[in-house]
This record gives structure tokens, C-alpha cells and sequence, in this order.
């Protein structure tokens, strides 16, 4: 699964060919080269997050963990980001595409907000 994007903003196409499976990355959030490239973009006329799971040997097998686990968090009653698209590009490059929250905050990002040791 080669997959290397040279410049932005990029599309790609999930499913056919056709307008409303065009997705527009514009801004690259996270590269492991060869592994994951995950993105911000448009889908749908909706802001979205993408994962694109690019190790060719296991891409499937992360893909489908990550899959299960949004499952799994929904049915805990976690909050999680919508999945509006979960299968795979033209070329086999497994992918999620999630509802992107626009201000969210990640653990570590909180963690560094927190003033006192009593409060972390």
C-alpha cells in the first residue's frame, strides 16, 4: 500500500469515483511513514479526521483493532468522534474517516493545563 502525498491540500476518492466520495486532506495532523497518515479534511461538505492505514503487511490488522475499539467505546457509553466511514480506498489502503471535533483537547494537552500536582 504506497501511499505518499507531495503536496496539499490532496483527494482521494473512498469508494467510486464519484462527487460525493471525494475527500479533500488539507492539513497533515500525524505521518509515521509507511504506517499511518492521519489528516484533517472535508468529506461531504463535513470537517473530518482521516486515518489512512499504510503498512502494507498490517494495515488490516490495526484497522480493524481500531475499528472494534470506537465499537467498543460507544457501547461503554464513552464519548467518542462519530465514524462516518470505515473500508478501504481503491487501492486497498485501509481507512476511517471520523467527524472532527473542531476544539478538542488530547489527555496530554489537559494534563499540561492542570496548575497544582493535587489537581493532576
Amino acid at each position: 500500500m504506497k501511499f505518499s502525498p507531495t503536496k496539499l491540500p490532496f483527494t482521494i476518492y473512498l469508494g467510486s469515483g464519484s462527487a460525493e466520495n471525494l475527500l479533500i486532506c488539507n492539513q497533515i495532523l500525524r505521518n509515521l511513514p509507511e504506517k499511518r497518515l492521519v489528516c484533517s479534511g472535508t468529506w461531504q461538505q463535513k470537517p473530518v479526521l482521516v486515518k489512512l492505514f499504510l503498512d502494507s503487511r498490517n494495515a488490516q490488522r490495526h484497522w480493524s483493532r481500531e475499528n472494534s475499539g470506537v465499537e467498543l467505546l460507544k457501547h461503554a457509553g464513552i464519548c467518542t468522534p462519530d465514524l462516518l466511514f470505515s473500508g478501504q480506498l481503491d487501492n486497498g489502503t485501509p481507512v476511517l474517516v471520523f467527524e472532527l471535533l473542531e476544539d478538542a483537547e488530547t489527555a496530554l494537552d489537559q494534563w499540561n493545563n492542570l496548575v497544582s500536582m493535587d489537581q493532576k
